[in-house]
């Protein structure tokens, strides 16, 4: 059996966007918009998630994993690959980060799997949701947001323009 701290093993929600916020500014400037339109993809998968565990109901293997909830999908695995799936496409030429984002999330899962926090099949379920989920709304998300990303950018600036200039306003300055 593999020794198991008191903690649990999902990590707080915060850490997890801390991840994609991270990956997003090693990419460079000019990925807010994209980095918000995948930190909401998120919130819906883990929405997504929640739904699905809550309607199969299915309990995890064994009795040693820190959470006891419902086991199918598996999160870990269906947020990694969620976000692997997604980044992939939208770096869809970038073949080392691509490399990495296949590695990545298959590790997660078998190391879920190891640590009997989920059975095989639930870790296969997790990779598939976050996938198929991962695809779709990276082609939603390319269509309605991220092809118009000048348009998007462009009201930001404004907004930015206008609240700095009330700013120097308040200041004493003008413009």
């Amino acid at each position: 059996m593999v020794d198991r701290p008191d903690t649990p093993a999902t990590p707080p929600l915060f850490a997890r966007f801390l991840v994609v916020a991270f990956v997003a500014l090693q990419l460079g400037r000019g990925f807010e918009i994209q980095l918000a339109v995948l930190g909401f993809g998120q919130m819906l998968d883990i929405v997504l998630n929640k739904t699905l565990k809550h309607v199969v109901h299915e309990a995890r293997p064994t009795e040693f994993c820190a959470n006891h909830g419902s086991g199918m999908p598996s999160h870990h695995s269906e947020f990694m690959f969620f976000f692997a799936t997604w980044c992939s496409l939208f770096l869809a030429n970038r073949l080392l980060i691509n490399a990495v984002l296949l590695i990545w999330p298959i590790a997660v899962a078998v190391s879920r799997v190891y640590l009997t926090c989920h059975t095989v099949r639930q870790v296969v379920a997790g990779a598939l949701v976050g996938s198929g989920f991962g695809a779709l709304y990276y082609v939603v998300s390319d269509a309605l947001v991220l092809r118009k990303r000048p348009l998007v950018r462009n009201l930001l600036l404004a907004q930015q323009q206008v609240v700095g200039g009330e700013r120097e306003s308040h200041n004493g300055k003008e413009r």
